[in-house]
């Protein structure tokens, strides 16, 4: 990979110089071949710039993460995520499995991405009871919800940004809430080990949103000790894998 962007570079930089050296033959103008230097240097990198400077902006005009207190035995808790969005039958399998133990939570519910919300219950098993509006919930202790914050139009071509709150809806309180600006990939960055669209970028907030809410709620100890990674990657497609490998020991015990 190395040696791909070794020659990446060498060829850019041959380009580059062919290209200063024809405005500066045929325009014969010093602030054209100027601009053309500008151009050249910046056009690879102005992304990285950009990002740069807005990544020091919201990390120096906003309060990243705040946490007011935390709980150990939340009950009932209604997570609802806007990003992916919702939590599919997979992952809300792997939810109620690793999280719904009786005594540190008793009911579930979460937003599936067909719009309806399901509400699983301790010794129910895995049926849910489905509801199509959140109003038409009973009541539950606590509502986490992860929404994307919407930027301005030219920086979401540079930028990802996210916030997720938790609330205590019992006495109408945000108890804490966390922020996250991502990078995506710069265009220099051409290939993608990982595949992923925020490879190689800067960032500054909780990477790892889905380990916020287990501090919150569970300070820091979810009730089953789920494996480290498995619910806190951003990454949908790293997560349905998982989930699809743990669905299928699930049916082999």
């Amino acid at each position: 990979m190395g040696f791909f962007y070794l020659g990446l570079l060498i060829v850019y930089v041959l380009c580059s110089f062919v290209l200063i050296w024809l405005a500066k033959k045929i325009f014969k103008r010093r602030w054209l071949t100027t601009l053309t230097v500008v151009f050249v240097v910046l056009f690879p990198t102005y992304d990285m710039l950009l990002q740069s400077m807005l990544l020091k902006y919201y990390s120096s005009t906003r309060t990243l993460q705040q946490i007011k207190r935390t709980v150990e035995v939340p009950g009932s808790v209604y997570w609802e995520d806007n990003v992916w969005p919702g939590y599919d039958d997979k992952y809300r399998l792997w939810m109620i499995d690793h999280l719904l133990d009786g005594e540190h939570l008793a009911s579930l519910a979460m937003n599936g991405p067909d719009g309806k919300i399901y509400l699983y219950r301790y010794g129910q098993g895995d049926t849910p009871e489905i509801f199509s509006r959140t109003s038409d919930l009973p009541p539950l202790n606590y509502h986490i919800v992860l929404n994307p914050i919407d930027l301005p139009w030219w920086q979401k071509k540079l930028l990802w940004a996210d916030r997720m709150e938790i609330f205590d809806v019992r006495v109408g309180e945000r108890i804490a809430f966390s922020e996250r600006y991502m990078g995506y990939s710069p265009r220099m960055y051409v290939v993608k080990i990982r595949g992923v669209p925020f490879e190689g970028a800067k960032a500054i907030g909780e990477n790892l949103v889905y380990g916020f809410d287990d501090r919150v709620l569970f300070r820091g100890k979810p009730p089953l000790a789920a494996p480290e990674g498995t619910r806190c990657e951003f990454r949908l497609w790293l997560v349905r894998d998982i989930l699809t490998n743990y669905l299928k020991y699930r049916k082999q015990n």
